[in-house]
């Protein structure tokens, strides 16, 4: 369990594909789930009605890795495309926008995600602004 909290804690605070998002916290403790016999050449014992209620690792065909089935308690931060989040402008340039989420995670919006959203860039103010309508009142809709 050990090496297992320590691979996990590598990826604290960075994007992983496997997670699905962010890992920003973990909870003490790991837990060994046994493995499941199988009988698939995969390090069963090959009795497909037996049930191996071992704890412990597995050699799956010829790869070099031992694979675990564990369970640990942690946070994952995983936005869904659409939803609002909150944070603060850190920086402003006239190719992107960076600004913390949650006092943690860093998050760069791009010019072209910012013109698709009709801002644009005030190279006198150094700030990225909504364009204006015919009307001249800024189109600030909900965000």
């Amino acid at each position: 369990p050990r090496c297992i909290k320590s691979q996990l804690q590598s990826l604290l605070l960075m994007y992983d594909s496997n997670l699905g998002g962010v890992l920003i916290s973990l909870e003490d403790g790991v837990s060994l789930l046994p493995m499941d016999s199988g009988g698939n050449g995969s390090g069963g014992n090959g009795n497909r009605g037996e049930r191996n209620t071992l704890t412990g690792g597995r050699i799956v065909d010829d790869l070099p890795y031992i694979h675990y089935r564990f369970q640990v308690k942690g946070l994952v931060f995983c936005p869904a495309v659409g939803m609002k989040l909150k944070g603060q402008v850190i920086e402003c340039t006239p190719t992107y926008i960076t600004l913390t989420i949650h006092h943690i995670l860093s998050t760069k919006i791009s010019t072209e995600k910012l013109h698709q959203q009709g801002f644009v860039y005030n190279s006198m103010t150094l700030e990225w602004t909504r364009e204006r309508d015919e009307a001249g009142t800024a189109n600030n809709g909900d965000e």
